[in-house]
């Protein structure tokens, strides 16, 4: 087996997405795919948060290896993580389009790549660094004048 999908990978800004489905197939959210690994469950501290009764505490880890691929791993869940009805047993790589689900949850994959160029409904904002002035950078914030 390919063991590829443990490397943790570099810090990428939004290369890929979940969307969460609706029954009729329609986009209820999405989840971003930042880091690697991200972790998502119902629990307070995971990356991914849902709170949906068949997600597990710690549901799933998400993780993008060197050469770009993202890797889904159940994590013991109650549920279960499903491909095309199999359940999962080992860390399998999603392809773009790729439908599966987390408990009960339906889930498309999408990579950021895939975007058709189509300006989504709801933007997405990146983070940005800014210099900030000397006087703010110098100021002593313990100092209460």
């Amino acid at each position: 087996m390919n063991d590829s999908y443990k490397n943790p990978g570099a810090l990428s800004l939004s290369t890929a997405a979940l969307q969460l489905l609706e029954e009729s197939g329609e986009v209820d959210s999405i989840l971003l795919l930042h880091d690697s690994p991200q972790l998502l469950g119902s629990h307070v501290k995971c990356d991914l948060r849902m709170e949906e009764e068949s997600i597990s505490a710690q549901h799933a880890r998400f993780t993008l290896d060197e050469h770009g691929d993202w890797w889904v791993e159940d994590l013991g869940s109650t549920n279960g993580t499903w491909v095309g009805g199999e359940s999962l047993s080992t860390p399998f790589r999603l392809e773009a389009g790729q439908e599966f689900e987390l408990g009960v949850v339906k889930v498309r994959f999408q990579l950021r790549s895939e975007d058709s160029g189509k300006r989504p409904e709801t933007p997405v904002v990146e983070p940005t660094l800014i210099e900030l002035p000397e006087a703010i950078r110098t100021m002593d914030w313990d100092d209460p004048e």
